[in-house]
């Protein structure tokens, strides 16, 4: 017979059970609820959308004019599947998911935005992500819905919880139990007062299947409305105007010597008369530039040409800050019946609008009589512009003008749109041939001879860097090979470099575009010369500052094939090393016509360049590799601001157009 065991009965003490707080009934919400996959396929179907913020912005304003329950269709998704794409073996590739939406026109918020948008498939099969969704539980829903009817009455939270309280100690001493509460006290400094989170209901709405990138069909509608906002926010920016300065100079102190003879200057705080001694300064605070942006473009919305003394005094900022501001956006006549006064430059024409006035702004005599000095140095500016009127300008790309090189940026984006294309994975194949590459140039770098520290003229320098032709045109080889720009048009590399400056993965150099924009004025030409495997990509990167006429000599991929292939300048020959940089500046620069030749270059590369140009800029952030061997040849690079060497080096453009260097070189002038 099995032992039916013992239990042990509690102890009766004689005190009733505790009262059981309503807060206590809700602790447990009950188990995690999931998804119905007998429902159909729809829970396992989810897309998770990375939409523009205009987007998101219009469907954050559409929640909040709908209530809780409302159920509103934004738009209809279709999907379909195109045929994979064979590859240079004959083997057909997997099948590619499309998605388009169609906004729903019939909603507000949808009718400046774009109408039609690509869904860009990101990730096919996506693991481990769920939606949840949780509600308040029933009951403390109707408990939480009496207590929010209450509030709305106009009875304040804390009478109501002084209420509570009081009925939760009333229960209490009539049960002869239950749990003691603090209550808040307004006038106590410490509170022992806490607050518990509302219990929610939890449940599994569905697993997400695609993870997609939302993307305009027609980038003219996004374009014309981004433009639109960006007007809107300027013109709708709350402005401050200063009237006056004039300070207070009737405020008296009871009891002091001034008192005695108030009445003599009763209501005069008029401004001084005393004009200031000559040579002395008034110190003016800097605004952020963006606000300094926006007063000047005021100006030249009132008049087309503006004296450097007009806008000191209108905008009342710094001289050196506003000038340095200033030739951003404006150039300096130097001749005619505006000379001497700054107008809006051709890319910033359209910021002056078209009702200003074709006329000069007039300025007050504040005893400033500095205008002949600025006059004597817009001459010392003609003499320099006549003599230099022929420099034409040469660019290195990558690390040049961007901050850091380009190549694996575009690497990742062309790989990304081929997945997206024809479903193919080439991030192995890339990894491979990164591997390779870095094999070979070990290799060729431990069996060269004579070793990096003994080359000390640039004869062997020449010898070494041409003996990277191979190593280089191997890699391209492979490239190739891995279709890596199979499909992709210049159109397409265009639009890849555009968006990686737009999103912030490529960083042009600070003052680039100034100093395009310096070249433009004095008519010199501007040219790029570059490694990098697709001039369409440099192109957009730099899309509003090259112009169409500018050369660009680079490499490009062809279409059908993705096989890379040299300039036309080269005649087809890849351009992979400093000698093949050298030739292709030789050639750009006799196309452009004599004068003198002025070379921007960061890597070793552009050394030969950089020795054959009539003068060189080692544009780097501090000491770099191409400075290193520049002084193991016995070539010395002073920086910028001493403007002595044939070569020098900056941090930046902004640099270069402040040292005075394109003026005062003795290598630049004729």
């Amino acid at each position: 017979m099995a032992d039916t065991g013992f239990v042990k009965p509690e102890a009766e003490t004689g005190e009733p059970a505790p009262a059981v707080d309503d807060e206590d009934l809700f602790e447990d919400a009950g188990d995690l609820e999931f998804y119905d996959r007998s429902q159909g396929p729809t829970f396992e179907t989810l897309y998770l959308a990375r939409v523009p913020r205009y987007m998101w912005e219009a469907w954050q304003r559409l929640g909040e004019r709908l209530k809780d329950d409302d159920e509103v269709q934004i738009g209809t998704l279709r999907t379909w599947n195109e045929p994979g794409v064979p590859d240079a073996d004959g083997h057909i590739g997997p099948e590619s998911t499309k998605l388009r939406m169609l906004l729903d026109p019939g909603c507000g918020e949808h009718h400046e935005l774009p109408r039609e948008y690509d869904l860009d498939v990101l990730e096919r099969d996506v693991r481990n992500h769920f939606i949840f969704t949780e509600e308040d539980l029933p009951s403390y829903k109707a408990k939480n819905k009496a207590r929010q009817d209450q509030i709305n009455a106009g009875i304040p939270a804390h009478i109501l919880r002084q209420k509570e309280a009081a009925a939760a100690a009333a229960a209490a001493a009539a049960g002869g139990g239950g749990p003691q509460r603090h209550t808040f006290d307004r006038k106590s400094r410490f509170q022992p007062y806490f607050r518990k989170a509302i219990p929610k209901k939890t449940k599994v709405f569905g697993k997400i299947h695609y993870d997609v990138r939302v993307e305009p069909r027609n980038t003219g509608e996004e374009e014309r409305y981004l433009g639109q906002q960006l007007f809107q926010a300027e013109h709708s920016r709350a402005k401050l105007q200063i009237i006056s300065r004039n300070t207070a100079s009737s405020i008296i102190n009871p009891g002091t010597a001034g008192a005695v003879g108030w009445a003599g200057n009763f209501i005069k705080n008029t401004p001084s008369l005393v004009k200031p001694k000559k040579g002395e300064i008034f110190k003016a605070a800097r605004i952020p530039k963006n606000q300094l942006l926006d007063l000047i473009f005021d100006c030249f919305r009132l008049y087309q040409y503006w004296s450097m003394k007009a806008l000191r005094q209108r905008t009342q900022q710094p001289d050196s800050y506003l000038r340095q501001v200033l030739e951003e956006v404006a150039v300096l006549n130097k001749s005619g019946p505006f000379a001497n006064h700054y107008c809006l430059s051709d890319a910033y024409r359209d910021k002056g609008g078209n009702e200003s006035r074709e006329a000069a702004a007039e300025t007050v005599d504040d005893g400033d009589d500095d205008e002949p000095d600025e006059m004597e140095d817009v001459a010392m500016l003609r003499t320099y512009s006549r003599a230099l009127s022929k420099m034409h300008l040469v660019f290195d790309f990558d690390g040049t003008i961007t901050t850091a090189d380009t190549i694996a940026h575009l690497a990742g984006a062309a790989m990304a749109a081929q997945e997206r294309r024809r479903g193919a994975r080439l991030q192995p194949a890339w990894d491979a041939l990164v591997q390779a590459y870095l094999g070979d140039l070990a290799a060729y770098t431990a069996r060269f001879r004579p070793r990096e520290a003994a080359r000390t003229t640039p004869a062997q320098e020449a010898l070494f860097l041409a003996g990277l032709r191979d190593v280089e045109r191997a890699s391209l080889r492979r490239v190739g090979e891995a279709a890596l720009f199979q499909g992709l048009a210049a159109a397409d590399l265009r639009r890849i470099g555009a968006d990686a400056v737009r999103d912030g993965h490529v960083t042009l150099r600070q003052g680039f575009g100034a100093l395009v924009r310096a070249a433009r004025d004095n008519g010199w030409p501007v040219s790029v010369v570059s490694v990098n495997w697709s001039a369409a990509f440099i192109r957009g990167a730099t899309a509003g500052l090259l112009r169409e006429e500018d050369a660009v000599v680079a490499n490009s991929a062809r279409e059908d094939d993705g096989v890379l292939q040299g300039p036309d300048a080269l005649g087809g020959e890849l351009l992979v090393c400093a000698p093949d940089k050298a030739r292709a500046m030789r050639r750009v620069h006799a196309g452009a016509g004599s004068g003198k030749l002025l070379y921007f270059g960061d890597a070793t590369t552009d050394l030969t360049c950089l020795l054959e140009a009539d003068a060189g800029v080692v544009l780097a952030d501090g000491e770099s590799a191409l400075r290193t061997a520049l002084k193991r040849l016995g070539v010395q690079v002073p920086h910028v601001s001493e403007a002595k060497g044939r070569i020098v080096w900056a941090r930046s453009f902004d640099e270069v157009l402040e040292s005075g260097f394109l003026r005062e070189s003795p290598f630049l002038l004729e």
